[in-house]
């Protein structure tokens, strides 16, 4: 199907144009599994594409806190407007595109870094 150019968002119906003439159409023999072979495959791409954003967010948040721990002059007494004026230019910083998040991460940091200190 994606030799074919088939989308994996898209319909029924589009899949059948890019594949009838295609050698590889006949493998199924019915209508029916050649449906649900389609809504499977779709399905499988749709989560390995949701799989590899959740990685990458992943690996924007860790880069994120090593960001933090690698810098020593933050501390548990540093707020968020301070850190960001030190880090906000930093591209892992600015990988975490949402403002809110990147608060909550560092205040989880600080709090953190409260307890090693208390």
């Amino acid at each position: 199907l994606a030799a074919s150019g088939v989308d994996p968002e898209g319909s029924w119906d589009d899949a059948m144009k890019r594949t009838v003439n295609h050698a590889d159409y006949r493998a199924l023999q019915t209508l029916g599994d050649r449906k649900a072979a389609f809504e499977r495959w779709g399905r499988e791409r749709r989560e390995a594409a949701e799989a590899a954003a959740r990685a990458e967010e992943r690996r924007r948040k860790v880069d994120f806190l090593t960001l933090l721990k690698g810098r020593p002059e933050l501390t548990s007494r540093t707020r968020y407007p301070e850190a960001e004026a030190l880090l906000g230019k930093e591209a892992r910083w600015l990988a975490l595109a949402d403002e809110p998040e990147r608060e909550e991460l560092y205040e989880e940091y600080a709090l953190s870094l409260e307890r090693k200190e208390g």
